[in-house]
């Protein structure tokens, strides 16, 4: 039970920080309004949704690669790029 509710809070933090850091942007494209008493018509509003992207990728990075003695070695380390929502 404690590691479900450990589970939704961080879902619900990192909803949370995605919204606060612009990696989610939500714009309302058009009004709801009532159904008539008839239960008639009505309209659920509209949402525009944008979210941001993740990029992963490596680059090449110079590590000293220990051995008898060390030596410089460029190998590939992972990357991460994030982008805003418009």
């Amino acid at each position: 039970m404690r590691a479900i509710l450990g589970l939704l809070v961080v879902v619900v933090i990192a909803g949370i920080a995605a919204f606060a850091l612009g990696f989610i942007n939500i714009d309302k494209t058009k009004d709801g309004k009532l159904p008539a008493i008839r239960a008639e018509g009505g309209q659920m509003p509209g949402f525009d949704v944008k979210t941001g992207k993740v990029e992963v990728g490596t680059k090449k990075t110079t590590v000293d690669v220990p051995t008898v003695g060390t030596h410089k070695e460029t190998i590939e380390t992972p990357t991460i790029g994030v982008k805003k929502a418009n």
